[in-house]
Order: C-alpha cells, then structure tokens, then sequence
C-alpha cells in the first residue's frame, strides 16, 4: 500500500480535561466532569445525537447528551436563566431555539472528537430522541469500538447529567 493509499490515524478518545477546556471555551466556564466508566451506566439515555462523518462519509464518531447536559448546555450557551433548564427537563424535550444551540456545542466539539491532524471529520448533524433516532445511529451507539462517558455537573444551570463519546 502507497503512502497515497494509507488509511487515517484512528481516532482516539479523547482525555476529561481536553474535554473540559473545550466546554470552558465555549461556555465561558468549565463544567464539572467525572469518568464514568466505559459502558453506559444504567439508565443512560441519549436525547441529543452528534453525528460526525469523514471525508468519505462514513459515521466516525458520535457525541451524545442526556436531557439535562443538553438543556444546560444550551441554557449556557444561550445565556438563558437556569429556570428554563428545569422548565424543559419537566416538559421533556428541548424547543427549537434550544436545540440550535445544543448543535453549535457539537459542532465546536468536533475539535475534540478528531483527534488526529490526519482525520478531518465534520459534523453532518444532531438526531434527536424524540423525534426518533435512526437506525445507523441506534446500531452505533449499541456497539461503538471505543467509547467514553462522563458525568457532567453545569452548576450554573443546575443541571447534571450524562454525556458519551463513542467511537465507531
């Protein structure tokens, strides 16, 4: 195989505090974030779905948060009060405005998910729960080749939950 033919670097996962100094870029503010371990705890349930894809559109990599790390994350992204944070947990689902700004999350959060100077990946989207996840992302998220969860206290929104990120 030529140099010109070589796969990419695989994607590795990436470290809390990298992850960390992401959020703090974006928020103004790094959330609090404690490994949870390789698998999804019990009772994991990802609302919010980044999708992120190489040069050849194949699913890379997901980025994935629950209900409350996806209002509170959006809520700070927003500048919104931390009332709206408990407002849409209580409701169940995040409204337009709010899911806009979850998605800009995601899309800055690619510089974490891409790993590698060699692998360019782009988010393609944000699926969500409730208006039903599709089959690619329901089989990737069962069975990522590598995968990382955290749990994530927004203190400021009071809001705490869980975030992945899954390799595939």
């Amino acid at each position: 195989m030529s140099s010109a033919e070589q796969a990419p670097a695989p994607l590795t996962l990436p470290d809390l505090h990298n992850l960390s100094d992401t959020f703090e870029m974006v928020l103004g503010k790094a959330p609090a974030l404690v490994d949870a371990g390789w698998a999804p705890p019990a009772g994991a349930m990802p609302v919010a779905v980044g999708c992120y894809r190489d040069d050849e559109g194949r699913l890379a990599a997901l980025f994935w948060t629950d209900l409350a790390v996806s209002a509170g994350l959006a809520a700070a992204m927003a500048m919104l009060p931390r009332q709206r944070v408990a407002e849409v947990c209580e409701e169940g689902d995040l409204p337009k405005d709010m899911r806009e700004s979850v998605g800009e999350v995601f899309n800055i959060a690619v510089g974490v998910v891409a790993t590698s100077p060699d692998v360019h990946l782009r988010m393609t989207g944000v699926e969500w729960l409730a208006d039903g996840l599709s089959d690619e992302i329901c089989d990737a998220l069962e069975s990522p080749r590598a995968a990382l969860f955290a749990r994530v206290d927004l203190e400021d929104y009071a809001a705490a939950g869980l975030l992945s990120v899954a390799l595939l």
